[in-house]
């Protein structure tokens, strides 16, 4: 895939900025073109909340490792792998203020032109410079002069590009803002080559002379030949900005000053261009070009073939050949002409040329009239995409397969996604994110794999891409139209294609783009008891070569059902097609109603998980129960309606079966008039009815019948059976018999027609069975009655005798009038005296007819305007009628005065006519977002029929039902302000469209939280949480609220405001809120976290906290606290200590309280095991005369009452009581008489152990006294350490740890041995033949039966070596460096065996303790390999300050060249034994640096015992501190020579002036040469002198064979001349041992110790620290073997304790401590190697479960650490038990971590084919033992290696023949 990425970016921001940015996000959620925008992740790189940097340019390395930033008097360097950086500790380099010309004052250097130059270099150009400076990448302190004089104008562009094998840096320089004695002191364009100042120029007239100035340069760049300049003109008349694009042609050097032509560029009607940006592929660049008006912005993107064809800039050129160019007035012309204008000669004949586009803009015929061609003709391009109310800032450009996205910094802060081209697809995405909310995004935005670097004029921000794993579905994925992003069908996710671990992705990004799927199942539909093949068709093609495997699904009965094929092989019929066996669908029994759907899942063999799914519907003919369905031609059934089932189609029915199902068509009653509006019936339950059945296939069966039912809840039984005759095929009657119905039923019913208990197909019948008497309400209610004549004519009721009876029935006493109406209620019963009020009127006989209410209701001799409902609704019950205002307060009655009869007073309550009045509001603010509850306060606020709460112009939400609102008060919602700002707003309240107001309430800014502290709480909660952030005040009623991981639990607290004393606003302070309690799935050992629950806040509307980041959002839990009981009750104590366990793992002091009774005990502290506070000094008044007390304790909400306090006075002692004390201590002393004497024989016995002990006790004591007598020395020999370590630590802080990449440092790893080396080259020869046939035996090892079987077979052998063991690891881990999953799961199945083998031997702790097996050797190459980036991202660095403390403090002293043994060490085997004291030299020293390719003059001490080459290595060890060892020149490829006075010395190691003593030749040091102190030295190159000088082989070279201690050792080295040579120490005797005693010079270990130990404690704390994200491949292992122990019954810690030791601490950390090269790109010297040795050892003797002796010959790195290793033990103890204390590592955790971070960092550096050779050998070697274990497997698993077998003894038969 290829993809190419454009542009520049970084991150950085103040907490406030970054969470006023994701509030207004969150606040616009919606987003663009109303779908959800997605919100990218972001860090923050670099923020400077004082606003300070000023930054304005950004670059980027390229290999996107470092950005460099341009700011106010400073350029930064950014490690772009870390996260912030502390302004305090970032690298950087000042560049001003500077002192201007005359002195007097200073001014800030501001960067205005950055130029990248080739790949290390960078030019910045300083406004308080008078040239630009060049920079080195490496080293951006390091500069050289680029060139002079400089481009001082913010304005002006500059780039440098390659021509003619040389480079020119080509420039623009805008009208206005020129600086004298630099290069924009004129304007037009410029070029140099080779950064000469002496110019190629196209020069512009000045601004004076012109109406048309260039005002200022956006973008310039070269593509081809063509050199693009982007500007923007304006005119002078009007005002009017106009967009230019501008070439130069430099494909003749001579010509390219004629060849500049420009046009007029537009985007739509946008002209003003604000960022420009290119990007090439597929053999066309395309520029993409930002535009703004006013506060809107558009995009264009133009084909560079576009611009320059004849249509555009060509066509220019060529009419000015013709001579039809308009040219431009003299002052609009921006060039001077020596002779005549262009444009202006004879026209040129074209016919025979048949020009290109490069014959006219690169003026190949040299026309001298030709050049400066201002163009008439503009590109005008339609928009791409269109960006409103949005200022674009910044641009730049990804182009990912043919689709060019364009990220778009803008105005406000953030990035926008857009997709550019193809034009006819261009959109903005729904995607945004932020850098520096309300600064802009600066031009420069780099993008580097999927991460975009953007930054503002404070702040840097890394913003991820593509976060495609926020798509959970295939679906949302490909919705997503990320390009970024596809589904990866295998890993069943949605990923980049980088992530994806096979071939098979879909991209997102694609109108043709479709989830896999199975497109056709045939055959889809299958029977119950049927079992076939099945053919799915495919979306997408598989590979042929996978194994697939289908699975069925059904979910039914909320359950999940799977079902696996009844033939597990799959037939692959091509590469769409796949065929494969139906299950057995008994699981589906007792599940199916008719039918049911089936998923078929497509597996393969290289996932879990399904890639494709596809449905078919499973039936079975027996559960159907509608004839209708059964008989669908879809299946193969039919119903049988003598049974009233569906039956199979092949069995019988009696011959009753049909084809053709009885169904319902219509229903129809004799009298119409008895069906309503909507065709319902109604009938009386007196009366008899006829139902007239329409249908088809109505047939008649001998042995079914048909049925008519009415089914009603309220009906007996719920149903009612009735008779039905059938007419013929296509009617029936039903016949509802009077008296049949019971009862009035309230709710219509349904009438239905059976067939055997089956109903019918097809319609049912809706029915209403009424009885008069129930219609109406109250039972007098004589109008309703009658009204139903007029209005409801379906229901035959009339009055009589006092009640509503069916009309059917005779009456002999009809009544033709009713009964006096009846007022019950009215409502309202006020009104404002100005208003139009509804009021109603209920009660009883208001009327039977809408003429008797006109006008009926009047309140005192207001009429109220009768308003009629429809249809007659609530006739004689309810009066709705509008009131008309009164215009005066005043109180009075409603009368309701019916037609026909007396006028009505409602005498209950009188009406009033009022004016409310509002008095306050509470609370006056809330946030902008709204949600706040306010209550407003006055009088008459229930006044009128509709009442409405404004704030300002908008409603707000009523809280209250409004009939219940009080007269007092109103309660509502407030919405969300349309301001984004602090905002006052009027209250009003308005009854019935009258309007009251005279309150404000203030919208204030929507609170933001910062932070959340503490976050960690224990289970039972209640622990004080501290909320900071800004305006958290400004909410009333804020809620905390927290849930659980898996959201099924949430609980809301509500907080408190705590104001800031220290904030003028009163809005700002801080929240308090309580932990919620929380309920852990399992109870875990009380050492373990609980789990965690995530945090956020409801605060009324505002969104923004609901959603908080992670970092701040998550509590975690620990289990509660113990607290113990008291065992007596506590007496006149001052200090009350109460014990228990875990106490302050998750509380503080202040989270806990004890109470006496009801007073405070003072709590002072709070320990890990006790709580210690003080009680009050009298008894607590709460309990009358009561003395003693509870003891209460409250941590939170836990609460435990764990004693008493009495508070009684101890009573004076009586004399009987002084009797019983004497008596019982004579009893005392008698019995401690009898104990002295046992205790005299027993000492006799111990004396001897006494003895030991004190002999212990003395040598520590000794070993103290050392210590002491030296500490002083010790201290100041660390001060100086510490200060020659400032520079490394801040250097390592800026990322200079010398790290080395994955490849090299695996190549270390694997390789050591000297036998791997090989395996760095591809097999000397190898045939077409050999590599398939290795390629078979490839696929053999990548089968876990045949390798792990492979293995055993080879530990069989007698003769198989540990060597050939190790090798066989080596072979094993390069073959699988790329499936690094597979390599796991074979070591886990081999630590098994290893184990069980070694339980089985009883000699567990023997495990992991050598290198005797595969396992034991496999699992030292994966260690090293898969925690390579827990080394560089978290331990590494401080491996590197403790091997450069060791260096640095072993070189203050003297080294012997020849035997390594120093003055500074830790091993006594190299302990320097001289006495001399060395001089300190501090030497200038120049030299030519290699990687910055200049000349460097630096500081450097040496001493004067130093060799020559001793003091050029410290020379190099200066001059390329930053470049890793294999970057820099041999120590021997170097000659120092010494200036002095003129005159020149080369210093030699050994020359005509070496010293000679017999055979001994000493070699020479500074001190021979006299050497003064401050001499100049220049360090030359001379790789001549290195062929030909002597090599002397010394302890420190690779080529050494001296070992072992100084005492056994000699320094008699030779030569190849034969010579003797010394450096420090000579011994001429050979049998001479050390004269002085080693107790002696032990002080000198003691001081290196002392000097060094910060660093080693440093290390070790480090390297035995349980980060929060625990290192899975660790935490992997130990889980591991913990399961092992298990599984083994092994309950020894210290055996599991060993096992963890000897594989992490002694498989990888022994052997990278020993070897730091295999780390770091450094030289390791001999004496540092001696030193990390005695650490190394240090850290195995702190594994140890044992307690140490120590005695006259232990050894002395024992000695030295004695009194640290008891220490260093307890933390290996306390690291084990963490690390098991924390959550398992999931399968899914740990693939995906090692096929990212290791799997697909395989380069094929170490040659995969070369491994399979070597390792094809040994199957070679051991071909016919490999054979019989196979077989043997075979007889014991019968069919399980048969086929693996064949194909290893093909393999062994093709390899012999073509070896022969």
């Amino acid at each position: 895939m290829d993809i190419t990425f454009y542009g520049n970016s970084t991150k950085s921001l103040h907490k406030m900025n970054f969470f006023i940015g994701l509030l207004a996000l969150l606040v616009s959620e919606s987003g663009l073109h109303g779908a959800h925008v997605h919100i990218a992740s972001t860090t923050i790189l670099l923020n400077d909340i004082h606003k300070n940097l000023g930054l304005n340019h950004m670059f980027m390395a390229e290999n996107g490792t470092s950005l460099y930033l341009t700011g106010k008097n400073y350029i930064y360097h950014l490690d772009t792998a870390n996260g912030f950086h502390d302004l305090t500790k970032i690298n950087k380099v000042r560049t001003g203020p500077n002192d201007v010309a005359n002195g007097d004052y200073k001014i800030d250097d501001v960067s205005n032109i950055v130029i990248p130059y080739g790949t290390d270099n960078l030019i910045t150009c300083g406004s308080s410079y008078k040239f630009c400076h060049k920079r080195f990448l490496g080293n951006i302190s390091g500069w050289t002069k680029g060139f002079e004089p400089s481009i001082n104008n913010s304005a002006a562009v500059a780039f440098v590009t390659d021509f003619d094998n040389k480079e020119y840096l080509f420039a623009g320089c805008p009208h206005g803002n020129n600086q004298l004695n630099t290069i924009c002191d004129k304007f037009g364009i410029f070029w140099f080559k080779d950064l000469d100042i002496t110019p190629h120029t196209t020069k512009f007239k000045t601004a004076d002379d012109l109406l048309l100035i260039t005002e200022t340069y956006v973008k310039g760049f070269a593509i081809d030949h063509h050199r693009l300049f982007f500007s923007i003109q304006r005119n002078k008349t009007d005002n009017a900005a106009v967009s230019r694009v501008a070439n130069i042609c430099q494909k003749n050097i001579v010509n390219a000053p004629k060849t500049y032509v420009d046009m007029e560029l537009k985007c739509g009607d946008f002209n003003y261009m604000q960022a420009v940006a290119k990007t090439c592929f597929e053999g066309e660049c395309i520029i993409v070009a930002t535009f703004t008006q006013g506060e809107h912005s558009v995009v264009c993107a133009y084909l560079f073939s576009e611009i320059k064809s004849r249509y555009f800039l060509a066509v220019n050129v060529k009419r000015c050949y013709n001579k039809t160019l308009q040219l431009p007035s003299d002052i609009y012309d921006y060039f001077y002409y020596q002779n005549e204008r262009p444009c202006t000669g004879n026209p040129a004949d074209l016919t025979r040329k048949n020009p290109t586009d490069d014959y006219f803009l690169c003026n190949e015929d040299e026309y001298a009239s030709l050049k400066d061609v201002i163009g008439d003709t503009a590109l005008q391009m339609n928009a791409s995409v269109r960006l409103d109310h949005t200022a674009v800032t910044a641009l730049t450009l990804v182009s990912v397969r043919g689709r060019v996205l364009a990220l778009l910094g803008t105005a406000s802060g953030e990035i926008i996604k857009a997709l550019v081209f193809p034009r006819e697809v261009a959109e903005v995405l729904s995607w945004k994110a932020v850098v520096d909310i309300g600064h802009a995004v600066l031009p420069d935005m780099f993008v580097y794999g999927y991460t975009l670097y953007a930054f503002s004029e404070n702040v840097v921000r890394k913003i991820e891409l593509a976060g495609c794993s926020l798509f959970p579905t295939c679906e949302k994925c490909m919705e997503s139209k990320n390009i970024f992003c596809g589904w990866c069908m295998f890993d069943n996710r949605c990923t980049t294609p980088t992530q994806c671990s096979n071939s098979e992705w879909i991209l997102a990004e694609s109108s043709t783009s479709i989830c896999p799927h199975i497109n056709q199942t045939s055959p889809d539909v299958l029977r119950i008891d049927e079992s076939t093949e099945l053919t799915l068709t495919l979306s997408h093609n598989l590979s042929t070569g996978l194994e697939l495997r289908c699975q069925f699904e059904s979910f039914v009965d909320n359950n999940t059902i799977l079902m696996n094929s009844s033939v597990p092989e799959v037939e692959r019929g091509d590469e769409v097609t796949v065929e494969c066996r139906s299950p057995d669908w008994t699981q589906l029994e007792h599940h199916i109603e008719g039918t049911t759907s089936v998923s078929v899942l497509l597996f393969t063999n290289v996932s879990s998980v399904a890639v494709m799914r596809g449905e078919l519907t499973v039936f079975e003919c027996e559960t159907f129960t509608r004839c209708s369905k059964c008989n669908s031609n879809r299946w193969t059934c039919k119903w049988c309606p003598s049974v009233g089932r569906c039956i199979k189609e092949n069995n019988l029915c009696n011959g009753n079966e049909t084809s053709s199902c009885p169904e319902v068509t219509d229903y129809t009653v004799s009298d119409t008039n008895l069906l309503d509006g909507s065709g319902d019936a109604h009938f009386a339950i007196e009366e008899s009815y006829n139902i007239t059945v329409k249908g088809m296939n109505l047939q008649n069966f001998s042995s079914a019948s048909y049925q008519c039912s009415v089914k009603h809840s309220d009906l007996p039984g719920g149903e009612i059976q009735l008779t039905a005759t059938r007419i013929n095929d296509s009617e029936m009657m039903c016949h509802i018999p009077n008296g049949s119905i019971p009862k009035n039923l309230d709710s219509p019913t349904s009438l239905y027609v059976y067939l055997q208990s089956n109903k019918l197909d097809g319609r049912s019948f809706k029915a209403v069975f009424y009885q008069c008497g129930s219609l109406i309400s109250p039972s007098d209610n004589c109008g309703q009655c009658k009204s139903f004549k007029y209005f409801k004519k379906y229901l035959r009721c009339h009055w009589c005798g006092g009640k509503c009876i069916y009309a059917g029935k005779p009456c002999i006493t009809a009544e033709t009038m009713c009964p006096e109406p009846v007022i019950t209620k009215v409502y309202p019963l006020s009104a404002h005296i100005n208003a139009v009020t509804p009021i109603i009127v209920e009660g009883f006989n208001l009327g039977s007819h809408m003429n008797e209410t006109i006008n009926a209701v009047s309140v005192g001799n207001i009429s109220c305007d009768t308003i009629y409902p429809a249809g007659g609704v609530n006739i004689s019950t309810r009066i709705t009628c509008k009131l008309g205002p009164s215009e005066r307060e005043t109180t009075e009655n409603v009368t309701v005065n019916i037609r026909g009869h007396n006028p009505v007073v409602f005498e209950k309550n009188s009406f009033n006519f009022q004016i409310p009045r509002l008095t306050r509001i509470f609370p006056n603010y809330g946030p902008l977002s709204g949600g706040t509850n306010v209550t407003i306060y006055g009088e008459y606020l229930d006044t009128g029929w509709e009442r409405k709460i404004k704030i300002g112009e908008q409603l707000c939400g009523l809280v209250t039902v409004p009939a219940f609102i009080k007269p007092t008060l109103a309660e509502c919602k407030t919405v969300k302000s349309n301001s984004t700002t602090r905002t006052n707003a009027s209250v009003s309240m308005v009854f019935d469209n009258q309007a009251v107001g005279d309150v404000n309430f203030t919208y204030v800014p929507d609170p933001v939280v910062w932070d959340i502290q503490p976050r960690m709480s224990f289970e039972s909660g209640g622990r004080v949480l501290t909320v900071t952030g800004l305006n958290l005040l400004s909410v009333q009623t804020p809620k905390l609220r927290a849930r659980t991981i898996d959201g099924k639990t949430s609980v809301e607290l509500p907080c408190t405001h705590r104001a800031s004393n220290d904030s003028e606003d009163n809005l700002n302070g801080n929240l308090i809120c309580r932990s919620p309690m929380f309920h852990p799935r399992g109870s875990g050992q009380r050492t373990k976290r609980s789990g965690f629950m995530e945090m956020s806040f409801i605060m009324d509307d505002v969104g923004s906290v609901r959603n908080l980041q992670s970092n701040i959002s998550e509590l975690q839990y620990y289990p509660d606290p113990t607290l113990h009981n008291f065992t007596e009750t506590q007496r006149n104590t001052k200090v009350i200590v109460i014990k228990g366990q875990n106490l302050n793992v998750a509380a503080t002091a202040e989270d806990v309280q004890v109470l006496i009774g009801c007073d405070e005990c003072n709590v002072t502290t709070l320990e890990h095991d006790r709580v210690i506070c003080t009680p009050p000094a009298s008894a607590p008044k709460c309990n009358g005369t009561r003395q003693t007390f509870p003891i209460k304790v409250s941590i939170g909400f836990l609460k435990r009452e764990v004693g008493q306090m009495d508070y009684k006075q101890m009573e004076p002692t009586e004399p009987w009581d002084i009797k019983l004390i004497v008596g019982g201590a004579a009893g005392v002393v008698l019995f401690l008489c009898v104990l002295l004497i046992v205790i005299g024989f027993i000492k006799m016995k111990t004396v001897l152990q006494v003895r030991i002990q004190k002999a212990r006790k003395g040598y520590a004591y000794n070993l103290d006294k050392i210590e002491a007598r030296y500490r002083n020395q010790c201290r100041e020999e660390f001060a100086a350490l510490q200060t020659a370590m400032v520079d490394l630590t801040s250097e390592l802080e800026g990322g200079n740890v010398l790290f080395r990449d994955f490849d090299d440092f695996a190549c270390k790893t694997l390789l050591s041995a000297e036998g791997s080396l090989g395996l760095m080259s591809p097999p000397s020869i190898i045939t077409s033949s050999i590599e398939k046939e290795m390629e078979q035996f490839k696929s053999l090892l990548k089968s876990r039966q045949f390798l792990l079987t492979f293995i055993r077979a080879l530990e069989k052998q007698n003769n198989f070596t540990i060597h050939d063991r190790s090798d066989v690891a080596t072979y094993l881990m390069v073959i699988n460096q790329d499936n690094v999953e597979f390599l796991t799961s074979i070591l886990t199945d081999l630590l098994d065996e290893l184990i069980d083998k070694n339980v089985a031997a009883n000699t567990p702790k023997l495990l992991l303790l050598r290198s005797d097996s595969v396992a034991e050797k496999l699992l030292a190459h994966w260690l090293s390999i898969c925690l390579y980036h827990y080394l560089k991202e978290q331990t590494g660095s401080v491996l590197f300050i403790l091997y450069k403390a060791i260096k640095i403090q072993a070189e203050k002293g003297p080294v012997d060249y020849i035997t390594s043994c120093a003055k500074y060490t830790l091993s006594e085997d190299k302990l320097f034994t001289e006495t001399d004291q060395p001089k300190s030299l501090a030497l200038e020293v120049d030299h030519f640096h290699l990687i910055e390719t200049q000349q460097k003059t630096i500081n450097v001490v040496v001493l004067d015992c130093d060799t020559i080459t001793q003091a050029k290595g410290k020379m190099l060890e200066v001059l390329y501190k930053n470049a890793g060892y294999s970057q820099r020149p041999s120590v021997h490829a170097t000659v120092l020579v010494e200036e002095s006075d003129g005159t020149r010395r080369t210093l030699l190691d050994e020359d005509e002036s070496s010293e000679k003593d017999g055979l001994w030749k000493k070699i020479n040091t500074l001190q021979h040469y006299n050497v003064p102190d401050g001499a100049r030295m220049n360090l030359k190159l001379n790789r001549e002198h290195l062929t030909t000088s002597v090599k002397i082989k010394t302890a420190a070279s690779t080529e050494s064979l001296i070992g072992g201690s100084i005492r056994k050792s000699k320094s008699i080295i030779r030569t190849v001349s034969g010579s003797n040579f010394w450096h420090l120490m000579k011994h001429h005797n050979e049998d001479e041992e050390v004269g002085l005693a080693s107790d002696f010079f032990l002080p000198r270990l003691l001081n290196t110790k002392g000097t060094l130990q910060v660093y080693i404690d440093d290390f070790f704390s480090k390297i035995l620290h349980v980060p929060n994200d625990p290192p899975i491949i660790i935490k992997f292992l130990f889980d591991l073997l913990d399961s092992a122990a298990n599984r083994c019954n092994i309950t020894d810690p210290d055996v599991i304790h060993t096992w963890k030791c000897n594989s992490l601490m002694l498989r990888f950390w022994v052997n990278i401590i020993k070897n730091p090269d295999f780390v770091f790109d450094i030289h390791k010297p001999v004496i540092v190697d001696s030193c990390l040795s005695v650490i190394a050892q240090t850290l195995m003797d702190s594994c140890s479960t044992a307690e140490s002796r120590l005695g006259p010959g232990s050894p002395s790195n024992k000695l030295l650490f004695a009194r640290d290793i008891p220490r260093y033990r307890k933390i290996v103890q306390e690291y084990f038990a963490e690390m098991k204390s924390r959550p398992a590592v999931g399968d899914q955790e740990l693939n995906s971590y090692l096929t990212q971070k290791i799997s697909q960092k395989y380069s094929g550096k170490i040659y995969q084919s070369t491994a399979l050779i070597e390792m094809f050998k040994f199957a070679k070697r051991y071909r016919e033992k490999i054979s019989a274990e196979m077989d043997n497997e075979e007889a014991d698993h019968p069919g399980t290696f048969s086929t693996l077998s064949c194909k290893l003894q093909c393999i062994y038969m093709a390899m012999d023949q073509l070896q022969q």
